[in-house]
């Protein structure tokens, strides 16, 4: 735009479009404030996809909805749900959410149980390093033994028990 013309003050559902206003809700569905035709900032029902800058009803997959009402990404490599840009809830292809909450993997870890779509950590039982549950400890640390319950690692096994 050439500096020796004036332009008109646009409305905020509106942009400048060289020298007249254009309402933003003719290029972009539902748009109340936007900085061009293809740039929507707030929409009036919905979110902003941050993505295509397009107003939606629902964030779609791979992204999650933050606190400003936009669509933003996901961080998380394979991330299908998140709730946060680093917060994964699902992950695609059949992948499970690490028990970190911050990745997506194929396998949850001999530290880890499926619970779900999410891998959640045995250390809920102190000294076991491979459990099913979040109280059925298979395996403990060297020092120790799986209690005859499974609900813990002991240090050797009851008077009334055999080490098997």
């Amino acid at each position: 735009m050439e500096k020796d013309k004036c332009a008109p003050n646009c409305e905020s559902d509106e942009f400048l479009n060289t020298y007249h206003c254009e309402k933003c809700n003719i290029h972009v569905e539902d748009c109340i404030s936007c900085t061009s035709e293809a740039v929507c900032k707030e929409c009036e029902n919905g979110f902003v996809n941050r993505i295509t800058n397009k107003c939606v009803s629902k964030c779609p997959d791979y992204t999650f909805q933050s606190t400003d009402k936009w669509c933003e990404k996901c961080e998380v490599s394979g991330c299908l749900e998140c709730t946060s840009k680093s917060t994964c809830e699902k992950c695609d292809n059949n992948q499970f959410v690490g028990s970190d909450g911050k990745s997506c993997t194929p396998k949850c870890l001999d530290t880890d149980y499926k619970d779900g779509v999410k891998c959640k950590k045995c250390s809920i039982m102190p000294n076991c390093v491979e459990c099913d549950s979040n109280s059925n400890c298979l395996r403990c640390d060297t020092e120790f033994v799986v209690g005859f319950t499974k609900d813990k690692c002991v240090d050797k096994c009851e008077d009334y028990e055999l080490n098997v």
